[in-house]
């Protein structure tokens, strides 16, 4: 009897299960809070820990199981890389862990900007491709002028000439790494007819390392034997000179002057005879 006064007595008494047993504490992660996580977490509930800039959460999320906590954390954020304008990725993947650089390569005529391309805490350091400049030099017979050694794209520039040359084109252009530059051409020279002759084959503008021959009037000689030009300086100039005297024979043409000058003697002295005679 006393038993089963002692077996009711147990019965009757409230039950209390400690349930703290099972649930998780919870605390912020690194670099990280809360988010809508509290302390302790009950088993079998879950909840999002929040990342502070620069920082990605990594998890599917935070829970808690029988007292076991799987827990988020805050890591790095990585960063997407994309192909540069006229370039393609080169050794970058679509997306670079913070900490890390890599770089991009360009296209023909395109040189990279930037010594590498790098990422921190989800900020990307990019490198581009800017137009390649033109590397300059003197032209032949000719200076820099106001062109620099190295000529950006997209600019242009004057070259200048020696003496005797002139240059040729509008300007000294780049283009994406292409120059296209201006030369320096010898000058022709100017030819006249000589005095007592005419230019027979020469032109009036004779190109420099050409030559050409004049011609002489009746009664003139050819003196030279070409008329060429170099670089603007007319050389070897011909002239046309008077005929010497020739004994005996006939010239066709004018009388030269200083045969009109001895007629005109002759025909005085046998006008002065006859005057004497008369008298």
């Amino acid at each position: 009897m006393k038993i089963w006064w002692l077996a009711a007595a147990l019965l009757s008494l409230p039950i209390t299960v400690n349930a703290s047993g099972n649930s998780c504490a919870v605390s912020a992660p690194a670099f990280g809070s809360l988010g809508t996580c509290s302390s302790p977490l009950a088993s079998g509930s879950s909840c999002e820990f929040s990342c502070t800039a620069g920082y990605t959460l990594v998890g599917s999320a935070t829970s808690c199981t029988n007292g076991v906590l799987s827990a988020q954390s805050c890591m790095p954020s990585s960063c997407t890389v994309s192909a540069p304008v006229n370039g393609n990725s080169g050794t970058c993947p679509a997306s670079l862990p913070s900490g890390t650089s890599c770089s991009v390569t360009c296209n023909a005529g395109y040189v990279v900007t930037g010594s590498a391309t790098s990422c921190s805490f989800g900020q990307l350091t990019a490198q581009t491709c800017g137009p390649s400049p033109c590397s300059v030099t003197a032209p032949s017979n000719g200076f820099l002028g106001n062109c620099p050694s190295t000529l950006p794209s997209g600019t242009s520039c004057q070259l200048a000439c020696a003496s005797g040359y002139s240059i040729a084109g509008s300007a000294t252009t780049c283009s994406v790494g292409l120059l296209t530059a201006q030369s320096c051409q010898p000058n022709s020279c100017s030819v006249t007819a000589p005095s007592n002759g005419s230019l027979g084959n020469c032109p009036s503008s004779l190109a420099s390392g050409s030559s050409c021959s004049v011609i002489c009037n009746s009664g003139y000689v050819l003196t030279g034997s070409t008329t060429s030009c170099s670089a603007g300086q007319l050389t070897a100039a011909q002239s046309c000179a008077m005929s010497p005297p020739t004994g005996g024979g006939t010239t066709d043409g004018p009388l030269p002057l200083w045969a009109l000058g001895v007629l005109g003697m002759g025909l005085m002295g046998i006008a002065s005879r006859r005057w004497r005679k008369a008298a």
